[in-house]
């Protein structure tokens, strides 16, 4: 019977961990592959049983079990965090593998034995060597086990990879360190892929506009258009985008009278690519404003730099550091204002500044003797969404409930400021101004195990809202597949008086259709990481069809697919004879046309980054 308990101790210290994955992931884990990772664990234990029984062979065999316990806890603990979050703190990781770990070596003590007066008592009995070489053996034997199975997961590709990664961080991220490919290596491989195609469409737009080219020309009737930029908004805040209620009730009133973008995919899922995409219509790869280290670099053509060469006024009001004017994002503006406060400038402050300039724009055009409506294309980038929280809500531990609370009063506070500010600015510019609302991503409230934003492509980080109001553009939806860099030949149609109605909008929709929509992402993370390694470097891609959204990771080098009904991405396909279309990201994705020098960043810049939880 005790050999029995025994040899059920590698199943029961395993159980607790197979339980941590299936309930700490909302992703669905079939039985053959939660069989497969529960084979892992298990042989993970293997040794450590194998170092209690060895300890009660042993004199001084306590500490042996002693250190298996412990080493079980720090399993535990680590796989914990990962994949529930809690403990969040070091202490409390500390505490939890301790209480693990003394309970392993306590059972371990219990079950295994203890050397006891049974034993051989002559000195020449007790230096045999049997008892302690077949123990060693029989823990090198399980040792073997404990690195064949996970190894061999990792080895398998496709989903069990994935899972072995994503799901079972304990034993994916230290194999991933030891053994894989890191992740900006296999990043670099892809880019370097058919570095010769795919040019042109870049350089199109960089040239297009270039001194000696046919002008882009604006009449004396242009708009003036308000671009609003709301950081971190989810589509599903509002109902018409698909949320269960509308947590903007006043702005969502507005976009009833606006013509909708239901389908809209942010380019990536952090704010300086996206918004990059947003002014030159290029993909990050193309662009590339990828890194926290990367701006845009002047090679490129933003919408706002050929309205301003058209004759626009160009001003910016905004509040992200990361998107300020050393990222580059401040071409063809002739006035860009990083309005700064710790940690950020809230909605208030940016309506104080968008009111106080526009009523000096009014003194001024009347003393120059110029038109009151003369076009102006205002940016307006509010930040309020973001962490950290400042409505007056914490959220606290790893509580999606707590986090999505605090995130709900951040739209309270600012749709009240908005609905108070927007018709001030219309008075200001005129009846027939056009406002254009948008997100640069959305945010993960642990859908896929993680808070925020910038570590993944799911849908809850990409869908992004857009509306566009104001002139002849009356209430409607457009249901047209587009991305966040289809905003480029929206604004200047907007400017140069081709889109005039809601036929024209349609039209314009229709051709800008995409079968195919391609969204990547590129983030090294600062800071201590080194148990998270997929953390440390980001870099994923993604390809949406008709009928599924691929998603290519560059850490462990995994695909994942989803149907395109499975709206929370939970269901995995990917290894179920579909074959992943590497193919379409390099023709999609093709090399980078430019060679970018990365930016240094100075401790204040740093700080200010830090401040809103991008360096952590």
């Amino acid at each position: 019977m005790l050999w029995l308990k025994r040899l059920s101790l590698p199943l029961l210290l395993a159980v607790p961990l197979i339980a941590i994955v299936q309930v700490g992931t909302p992703a669905v884990i079939e039985p053959a592959s939660l069989a497969w990772l529960g084979a892992a664990l298990a042989a993970v234990c293997l040794p450590l049983v194998a170092l209690g029984l060895l300890g009660s062979k042993l004199p001084g065999g306590i500490v042996l079990q002693v250190v298996a316990g412990f080493s079980y806890g720090a399993l535990l603990a680590l796989q914990l965090r990962e994949s529930t979050g809690f403990p969040s703190s070091t202490a409390a990781l500390g505490s939890v593998a301790l209480v693990a770990g003394v309970a392993c070596a306590v059972l371990l003590r219990v079950l295994c034995g203890r050397r006891t007066n049974n034993l051989p008592v002559s000195r020449a009995e007790q230096t045999m060597p049997e008892a302690k070489v077949a123990g060693w053996r029989w823990f090198a034997i399980t040792a073997v086990l404990a690195l064949a199975v996970p190894l061999s997961i990792y080895a398998s590709g496709a989903q069990l990879r994935w899972h072995l990664l994503h799901h079972t961080q304990s034993l994916g991220s230290p194999i991933q360190k030891i053994i894989g490919v890191a992740p900006k290596t296999r990043d670099s491989e892809l880019v370097t892929i058919n570095a010769l195609s795919g040019t042109d469409t870049a350089r199109n737009i960089a040239t297009r506009f270039a001194p000696g080219t046919t002008p882009f020309t604006i009449d004396i009737d242009s708009p003036s258009i308000v671009f609003v930029l709301i950081d971190t908004l989810r589509a599903d805040a509002f109902e018409a985008f698909g949320g269960s209620l509308n947590q903007m009730p006043k702005l969502a009133a507005t976009f009833e009278r606006c013509q909708r973008f239901t389908d809209v995919l942010a380019n990536s899922s952090w704010t300086r690519p996206s918004i990059a995409s947003i002014f030159t219509g290029l993909i990050p790869e193309h662009h590339g404003a990828r890194g926290i280290r990367d701006p845009l670099e002047p090679g490129h053509t933003t919408f706002v730099e050929v309205l301003s060469q058209a004759g626009y006024e160009t001003v910016a009001l905004q509040s992200n550091p990361t998107a300020g004017s050393s990222s580059g994002l401040n071409q063809g503006f002739d006035q860009f204002a990083d309005i700064e406060r710790d940690p950020y400038a809230r909605a208030e402050v940016i309506n104080k500044a968008a009111l106080a300039f526009l009523a000096q724009r009014s003194g001024k055009l009347a003393r120059d003797g110029q038109p009151a409506n003369a076009p102006l294309f205002f940016y307006l980038q509010y930040l309020d969404p973001h962490e950290p929280y400042l409505a007056g809500k914490d959220a606290n531990g790893w509580s999606a409930t707590s986090y999505r609370a605090a995130y709900q009063a951040e739209l309270a506070y600012l749709d009240q400021q908005l609905a108070e500010v927007l018709p001030q600015i219309r008075e200001q510019l005129g009846p027939d101004t056009l406002f254009f609302f948008i997100s640069d991503h959305g945010e993960e409230f642990f859908e896929h195990d993680l808070f925020g934003h910038g570590h993944t492509l799911y849908r809850e980080v990409v869908h992004i809202p857009a509306a566009l109001c104001g002139g002849p553009f009356a209430g409607g939806e457009i249901a047209a597949r587009l991305e966040g860099r289809d905003v480029f030949s929206l604004m200047l149609g907007l400017a140069n008086g081709s889109l005039r109605s809601n036929t024209d909008l349609l039209r314009w929709s229709q051709i800008n259709n995409r079968t195919t929509r391609y969204l990547s992402l590129s983030f090294a993370g600062f800071g201590n990481l080194q148990l998270r390694p997929y953390l440390q470097s980001i870099y994923q891609r993604a390809i949406e069809t008709g009928s599924e959204t691929w998603i290519w990771n560059a850490y462990g080098n995994t695909w994942e697919s989803y149907a395109r009904d499975d709206s929370f991405q939970i269901h995995n396909l990917a290894g179920r004879g579909a074959v992943a279309p590497e193919n379409q990201l390099d023709t999609l994705a093709p090399a980078p046309w430019y060679r970018a020098e990365p930016m240094a960043l100075d401790a204040a810049e740093k700080a200010r980054i830090n401040g809103i939880g991008y360096l952590q």
